[in-house]
């Protein structure tokens, strides 16, 4: 089996794929990859560190400029464009089965070469509302599967070939507490994850730190994602506080977390549904098309999450939710609420079972 990918530079769009290929290569132990990276993106050393065999190529293109009506964004259309050419003799040289697409602006070089050679590709969509990339090549595309119905109407010249999956979520290994135990924090404890995505959050960085200061619950310990060495360092004056410029395989540490402070990627939202993980969500406010608010609506209409925006996220307001999640009947609540939430078939075996479906079928 050989799989072409495309997906990058958030942990939202890669980690979906890194699912689906650890899903494949349990299957098909002779899995070949090819993955289509963003020059700076996450992916380069989380592809390279959890498939170590995979062939990375750096396309070297950038995304739009809001508004899309943005003189650069000619110049920037026109790279993507010229890296069509790269795509396609990278995929004539390496013959993939199909090309496996979650999103970012790397997907439409690769999702136009795909097309050209003749080799099916097949689209995830994270988000509640469709990606810009993945709703530009949809067209072509064997197959959509989206994590949200709210996302359907994006992809309306798709409306046959759409299906509801979920999101792809890595397991965690049978016994995670070691993960917690190396990092010298005790799992008898409560634990609240601070996660400002996969590249952190200057804004939730700033608005914990305060909730430090005050030293408000000293009980209570925090697992601290920064995205910043300076951060992580100055954070590490704080008792019951363990930060960390990035925490690999976090998904680790939510399987036994009382509760995740994050922003409203849809790859977190997933990981929150997936471990029945009580949530209070502050989405970026300048996530394309607001799609993190959206996330987090989703999810909190159905009783799963609590969120603010961050023009209300004060650190009493942080605080007051987070005193509020972590009176066990609340949690009990939201988790119940979760587990209704949960797909009756796990989305990385769907979206597997699919694409084998339609691949016998072709």
């Amino acid at each position: 089996m050989k799989i072409a990918v495309a997906g990058g530079v958030t942990g939202g769009h890669i980690y979906p794929a890194v699912a689906l290929i650890q899903k494949f290569q349990q299957t098909f132990g002779d899995t070949e990859v090819l993955y289509f990276a963003t020059p700076h993106g996450l992916e380069n050393r989380e592809i390279k560190r959890l498939f170590s065999h995979a062939v990375i190529v750096q396309v070297p293109v950038r995304g739009l400029r809001r508004p899309y009506l943005h003189i650069q964004n000619l110049s920037i259309m026109t790279q993507a464009l010229r890296s069509v050419s790269v795509c396609a003799q990278w995929i004539r040289r390496f013959r993939p089965d199909f090309t496996l697409i979650t999103g970012g602006y790397v997907s439409v070089p690769v999702g136009i070469a795909s097309r050209r050679c003749s080799v099916p590709y097949y689209i995830h969509e994270q988000n509640a509302i469709g990606g810009v990339a993945n709703r530009w090549i949809s067209k072509n595309a064997q197959a959509v599967f989206i994590s949200f119905e709210e996302s359907r109407p994006g992809f309306a010249n798709q409306r046959n070939r759409i299906v509801f999956s979920g999101n792809p979520v890595r397991n965690c290994l049978a016994d995670h507490t070691h993960y917690l135990q190396r990092l010298g924090i005790d799992p008898a404890r409560p634990l609240v994850l601070v996660v400002g995505g996969s590249q952190g959050s200057d804004y939730i960085n700033r608005r914990m730190e305060e909730i430090y200061t005050k030293n408000a619950n000293p009980g209570v310990q925090f697992l601290h994602s920064t995205g910043d060495p300076a951060v992580t360092l100055r954070l590490r004056a704080y008792p019951n506080v363990f930060p960390s410029d990035f925490i690999e395989d976090i998904h680790e540490c939510m399987g036994i977390a009382t509760m995740i402070i994050s922003r409203g990627g849809a790859t977190t939202v997933a990981e929150i549904v997936r471990f029945r993980l009580p949530s209070l969500i502050i989405p970026w406010a300048q996530a394309a098309e607001n799609h993190q608010l959206r996330n987090a609506q989703a999810l909190f209409k159905q009783g799963g999450a609590l969120f603010l925006e961050e023009r209300d996220a004060s650190a009493d307001a942080i605080m007051e939710q987070m005193h509020y999640l972590m009176i066990p009947e609340h949690r009990t609540t939201i988790q119940e609420a979760l587990q209704k939430m949960t797909p009756l078939i796990d989305p990385t075996d769907l979206i597997f079972s699919e694409i084998m479906k339609d691949r016998e079928c072709t």
